[in-house]
Formats: structure tokens, sequence, C-alpha cells
């Protein structure tokens, strides 16, 4: 009964801190309303010198002097300076007085000490001030009571007086706090009515803004470990995984406050994040991998991407993404996967970034409003083994600097307009499983020492071409094809009656009738 009873207390003074701070906030606007007729130069702004008391401490003399034109020209951006200030001090004070009022009313009826007041305050003071030395959060967050920051900030104030005390010695810690606080707070939606409540709409969110556990002990967080496979003293995160967890709404800026612990794994695919890539994001710059794919993230890829010269793997896939790719991505150098994929965006591939991403494994750009031909600049990744470039705005021809991908598994290019004969040069990728190039506008013929030398292909689709000549022999001493579709070509001759043989072989489509003869096709089409 005795708990129930400090509950409802807590949650009562907590409400009252929160309505004297809207009312003291209220009253400030109807002040500010009437500025112009303050004289600025007959009394220094009270506001401003509350202000200098909290944060610097004991006043200072200053000689005064006159103030000449140019200083008067100058009054209003002093006026809205002191409004910025203004905000900044009621952000401090006003939830300072109703703790102050609520925990004396507690002592005057107890008959006992309240020894956390001024620790409350100071607390409060000094972490606002650090916040905003950090430059991302504006007063204006920290003021709304409802924001994410504010909210954070809270969090942080009510665990150093219930549970336990600020480490002000570890500011990174502090930093990854107040970040994933702000988290949080931004991507969930409350599933109870009470704000002191904290519950989610996140799918897990085990440990999550408790006092009791190290944030090494948060779902979704890895941290660096000592020698022993200890934490580490100070607690530093190394990835942050809430992939497939509900999350919602735009992110923080605050998010790349754990770039002081040198994180380098973000994964945050396959929720229901929206909004665009924080600019601040991009400061996170030992980012090793990152994982934002399968959201619903607007807006374009900004230049600043160029500064994650750490990453290995990037997934942007499956958004709304526009405009052009960068050509910042040339710093990208260690870059091994890119997905960036299922989007909208435009223009053409930045020759200068391919030619510097030599380490590229896997290059996935399909499904985009990319346009222009493919870049010579492709032979330069030698190491290249999935290019999936299909559903694009793609012209030109094959250069025959594909060639150069002698790693090359799997081609894709169908759905685009390109044109002209396939090079002879493809013979050279000895190690294709997958040939891909249908709808285009391709033509010439299929030439029987490229079908040779791909002794690895499983599937071959050309189909809806003007491709002519022969079908190739070659295709019967494949015998690990499993789909060959050749149809609405120009072929002539008889489908090599040895394909009916391939036990692999599930799908054989062509043209039938008078030019193509096909015994065991599994679809035949009329010749166009």
């Amino acid at each position: 009964m005795l708990n129930t009873f400090q509950n409802y207390k807590q949650h009562k003074r907590r409400q009252e801190e929160r309505e004297l701070h809207l009312r003291t906030l209220e009253a400030l606007s109807i002040t500010m309303s009437d500025d112009d007729d303050y004289d600025y130069d007959e009394e220094p702004s009270a506001i401003a010198n509350m202000t200098a008391g909290i944060l610097r401490g004991p006043s200072t003399s200053r000689s005064s002097t006159s103030t000449s034109s140019r200083e008067r020209s100058a009054l209003p951006l002093v006026r809205a300076h002191a409004k910025r200030i203004a905000f900044a001090v009621i952000a401090i004070v006003s939830p300072i007085i109703a703790l102050y009022v609520g925990l004396s009313t507690a002592t005057r009826n107890n008959n006992t000490p309240s020894p956390i007041i001024s620790n409350m305050m100071d607390s409060r003071i000094r972490l606002t001030a650090m916040i905003q030395d950090w430059n991302l959060t504006s007063v204006e967050r920290l003021v709304d009571l409802q924001s994410p920051q504010a909210r954070a900030l809270e969090w942080i104030l009510q665990s150093s007086a219930e549970e336990i005390e600020i480490d002000w010695n570890h500011v990174d810690t502090l930093k990854a706090k107040f970040a994933l606080a702000t988290l949080f707070f931004a991507t969930t939606q409350s599933l109870s009515a009470n704000d002191d409540d904290i519950s989610s709409s996140w799918t897990n969110h085990d440990h999550w803004l408790s006092t009791t556990h190290s944030i090494c002990f948060w779902y979704g967080i890895t941290c660096f470990h000592d020698n022993d496979g200890r934490n580490t003293a100070e607690p530093r995160i190394r990835s942050l995984d809430l992939s497939y967890n509900g999350l919602q709404s735009s992110l923080p800026a605050e998010l790349a406050l754990l770039s002081n612990h040198h994180i380098e794994s973000l994964g945050l695919h396959s929720n229901d994040i929206t909004g665009t890539i924080p600019l601040e994001l991009y400061r996170m710059d030992n980012l090793a991998y990152l994982y934002l794919d399968n959201n619903h993230l607007s807006g374009s890829i900004d230049s600043a991407i160029g500064t994650l010269t750490n990453l290995v793997d990037l997934r942007i896939s499956g958004n709304m993404l526009t405009g052009k790719l960068p050509t910042e991505m040339e710093h990208l150098t260690l870059l091994q996967i890119a997905y960036i994929d299922t989007n909208a965006i435009s223009g053409m591939l930045p020759f200068e970034a391919l030619s510097n991403m030599i380490l590229l494994h896997e290059l996935q750009f399909h499904d985009n409003i990319i346009s222009g031909a493919l870049p010579q600049e492709l032979e330069r990744l030698k190491m290249l083994r999935i290019l999936y470039g299909d559903g694009n705005h793609l012209s030109g021809a094959i250069p025959n600097a594909m060639g150069q991908l002698t790693h090359l598994e799997a081609l894709f290019l169908f759905d685009n307009q390109i044109s002209g004969p396939i090079p002879h040069s493809l013979a050279e990728l000895t190690e294709l499983q997958e040939f891909q190039v249908h709808e285009n506008q391709l033509t010439g013929p299929v030439w029987e020492d490229i079908i040779e030398a791909w002794t690895n292909l499983k599937i071959l689709r050309v189909h809806n071409n003007s491709l002519d000549g022969a079908v190739p022999n070659a295709l019967a001493g494949l015998n690990d094809l499993k789909i060959v579709q050749l149809h609405s070509n120009h072929f002539v001759g008889s489908v090599p009656e040895v394909l009916c043989n391939l036990t692999e072989l599930s799908i054989l489509t062509s043209d039938c009738g008078d030019f193509v003869e096909c015994t065991c096709c599994t679809q035949c089409f009329q010749h166009q």
C-alpha cells in the first residue's frame, strides 16, 4: 500500500512538473509579444542575467558604453537571440521549480530532508548545457516535453534520481544513453496512456531504458570487450541491430552521437522508418556495415556519404530514394557489397565511383531509373561476382570491357534499352551461371564459342530481343542448364534435340513454326 501511494505521489509530481512547465512557456510567450515596448538601452534583459547566472556562475563586471548607431541596428538580432536563450532557461528552470515545490511539500509533510534537490538542479543544468554543446539538439526540442529528445533528457535525470548517479567522467556513455533513448522515443508508439509507463510498439525492447542493466545488455546492442571477454569499464558500442523490430517514424540526428563509440555496424533494415537519411548519420565514419534497406526512406543520397570511407557493406534498397548517385561515392574504396536497388534513383552510373570500387563483389542497382550506357570503367571491378542492373533505362551496347569480369557468376541486364550484339569478349566469363538479358534490343547471333565457354551456365534468358542466326548447338553440352528461353527473336533452324535429354532442364521456350523446330519445348511461341 505504501509503495502504491509513493508511486501515486511520484506520478502526481511529474504531472505537476509538466503543467508548470507549459504554463511558464505560455506566460513567456505573452511577455515576448510586447518586447517592442521594452527599452533595451536602459536596462539589461533580466532573462539574460538569469541565464548568465545559471550557466556562468558569479557575474563579472563590464564597463558600460553608449549604444552606437551600429549597435542599435543590431537590436533585432539581439532580441531574437534573447528569445532563444530564454527558451533554454525555461527548459532548465521550470522543471527545477516544479521538482523543488513537489519535494519541498513532501519534506514538510514527512519532516525528512531532501538532499537530492540540489543534485537534481545541478544535474539538469549541467546535462542540458552539455547536450547543447553536442550541437545536435535544438533548444526547441528540449523545451517540447513531448519530443523524443526532451523525454530522453528526463529519463536520464529520473534515472539518476531514482537509481544511479550520472557518471560525468564517462561522457561517451552519457552520449550513448541520450542517443539510444532518443532513438527509442522517436521510433516507437507508446502502448500505454500513461506517459511514465515505458512501453513500446517495438517487437523486442528487452532491457531498453533499464537502470539496472548496462547498455551492452539492451536488445540489439553488442559492445566491444577487453582481452578477457568482459565489457570494458566504459561500454563502447560495436553494433546496433534493430532489424525487423517495428521501428516507426524518422531517425533522430542524435544517432550520430554513437560515432564516439567507433560503432562499426548499424542494422535498421525491414522496419517502417520514414523521412530522409539524417545528414548527421554520415558522421559515423567508423561504420563498416550500414543496413537501411526495406524501409520507407525518401530524399536523395547526400554527397556526405563519401565520408564513410570504412564502409564494406552498404544496403539501402527497397526505399523511395530519389536523385542521382553522388560522385563522392568514389571514396568508398573498401566497399564490397552495394545494394541500392528498388528505389527511384536516376541519372547515370558515376564512372569515377566505379573506377575506385575495385573490391566490389556484389553490385545491385536494379529497378531504378538509371539511364545511359554501361561504363567501360566496369572492367576495373575484377572481383565482381553479382551484377544486377535490370529494370532501368540503360541504353547503348554491352561493353567489351565486361569480358574482364572473369569472376562474374550472375549478369542481369534485362528490361532495359540495351542494343547491339553480344560481344565475343563474354566468352571469358567462364564462371557465369546466369545470363539474363531479355527484353532489350539486342541484335546479331548468340555465338557458339561463347556458349561453349559457359560450362557452368544454369539459366539463359535472351527472349524478346532481335537476335538472329541458328540456335547454338553448344547448348546441348551444358549439363547444368535449368532454364533456356529463346522466344520472340529471329532464330532459325532447330533446337538441338539433345537438350530434351538434360535432366535438370525444366523450362525451354522458343519460337515454333516455319523458322524454328522444337520437339521438346515446354512452351512454343508464334514467330513475330
